[in-house]
This record gives C-alpha cells, sequence and structure tokens, in this order.
C-alpha cells in the first residue's frame, strides 16, 4: 500500500465513505478518523485504495476491507481504551458488528463521548439539523480539573 499520512488516509476513508452513500459507513469513518489509526502500519491489511468513477470523474478513496476483523482488533497493537472502543463502536456501525453499549459507551471522556454523539446523528441523516456544541457545565467541569492540577482556569482553552 502506498504510505499516506494521518490527515491524507483520513481524507481518502472520508471520500471512500462519501462514495459509498451509507450514513452507517460515514459515521463509522467519522469514529475510525478520531482515533490514531489511519497513519499507523497495522491499519494497512485493512484499507484498500482505489481509484473510482464518480459522474464521469475519477476520485481516489479508501475502503476498510474488513470490519469485522478490525472491530475485533486482529493484527493491531496497542490502543487506548477510548480509541479501542471507538473502533469496535465504528465496525458495528459500518457493519453490524456487535458490541456491548455499557460497555462501550461507559468512561468515555468528553471529546470521545462528543464524537459517539456526531456519529449517532450522522447515522440518523440528522447532523446538519443538530449540533453537538459544549455547555457552561463542561467549562465549569474543565475548570475544577484545572484547579486539581493546579492549573489556571481553561477560558474554554486546553493547557498542553
Amino acid at each position: 500500500m502506498t504510505t499516506h499520512t494521518a490527515e491524507e488516509l483520513a481524507a481518502l476513508l472520508e471520500t471512500g465513505a462519501r462514495v459509498q452513500g451509507s450514513p452507517f459507513l460515514m459515521s463509522a469513518i467519522h469514529l475510525l478518523t478520531y482515533t490514531d489509526l489511519p497513519g499507523r502500519s497495522d491499519l494497512d491489511p485493512y484499507v484498500e485504495v482505489t481509484d473510482v468513477d464518480v459522474d464521469g470523474k475519477t476520485v481516489r478513496g479508501a475502503w476498510i476491507r474488513d470490519w469485522h476483523r478490525l472491530g475485533r482488533l486482529e493484527d493491531i497493537g496497542y490502543l487506548h481504551g477510548g480509541a479501542e472502543r471507538l473502533v469496535r463502536l465504528a465496525a458495528s456501525m459500518a457493519h453490524g458488528v456487535p458490541v456491548n453499549l455499557s460497555a462501550t459507551l461507559s468512561g468515555l471522556g468528553h471529546a470521545h463521548a462528543r464524537r459517539v454523539l456526531e456519529a449517532v446523528a450522522i447515522c440518523a441523516e440528522v447532523d446538519e439539523f443538530y449540533s453537538i456544541t459544549e455547555t457552561p457545565a463542561l467549562k465549569r467541569n474543565n475548570d475544577f480539573l484545572a484547579g486539581l492540577l493546579g492549573e489556571g482556569p481553561t477560558n474554554g482553552e486546553r493547557h498542553a
């Protein structure tokens, strides 16, 4: 497989999902591209990059060859807990691979939970009608956590 950066592969996967036209596949790619798998060599065996004809134009896209194996994380190196759960959920959304929602969704951090909510909106084809936005409660939570770490208020920004 040709080597692509994480950003290039994410864009190719998004193009492939749009070409296929399945909201479930689009939501799966939305989750997968939030992990560090795109750009890692252990994802290469799962990905097919090819040119397809779309309305008389040649478009380059990428597709996951085997969502079932990917959902089982076969031959995938270490993923942190949130990323591992997003991959399993992505496989479930793409091809109906069963996933335990209680185990998958409990304990997700704010950023991962937001990505899951966005993916559900994509599946339901209502993503253009709703937006997932942060509330003042999240800022208060982040400020509280920053205080525990000895950092100042977040002002909506993350500390490096």
